[in-house]
């Protein structure tokens, strides 16, 4: 059953990192060289599908995350001051801690980057709309180099590091 998990939690962890990062080197700079409006309709169709597949896996990783924990250990050492100051520990509290970055960076830029595709709709030369497409390029890059940075820590982690 663990290997069941694992197995789940890693295919999860695909959907969301590889969307991430498949949106980010792959779509959107394609799209920057097809001027007009079908590019900010593809991309606002591609972004609502993604967000319920994204946030989905992020569900799975949640609760298959909280299953791979709970096999390894008893409950009552993730409540020790002991299990936290170790390394395995220490390793977990930073992967929990990039895990909630990325929770945070995505959000923002899921709000911040569905209003830059609308306001591109309405009025693609405004400036505001520059300012919010600067910033969700920039949180997107962040969410990227999170995600990346958490499997690493990932793998360190179950590998003993």
């Amino acid at each position: 059953m663990y290997q069941l998990v694992v197995w789940i939690h890693v295919l999860a962890a695909c959907c969301w990192v590889g969307g991430i990062l498949f949106f980010g080197l792959v779509l959107v700079p394609a799209l920057r060289q097809v001027p007009g409006p079908q590019s900010h309709e593809l991309v606002r169709a591609v972004g609502r599908r993604f967000r319920v597949v994204g946030w989905s896996s992020v569900a799975v990783l949640v609760v298959t995350g909280v299953g791979n924990v709970l096999y390894r250990m008893p409950v009552a050492q993730l409540f020790s001051s002991e299990f936290w100051q170790s390394a395995w520990g220490r390793m977990l509290l930073l992967k929990l801690g990039l895990v909630f970055a990325m929770l945070g960076v995505s959000l923002a830029h899921d709000v911040i980057g569905a209003r830059a595709v609308s306001r591109a709709a309405l009025d693609p030369a405004s400036p505001t709309l520059q300012r919010s497409r600067v910033l969700a390029s920039r949180l997107g890059r962040a969410l990227g180099v999170v995600a990346l940075t958490t499997v690493l820590v990932a793998v360190l982690l179950v590998r003993g590091w």
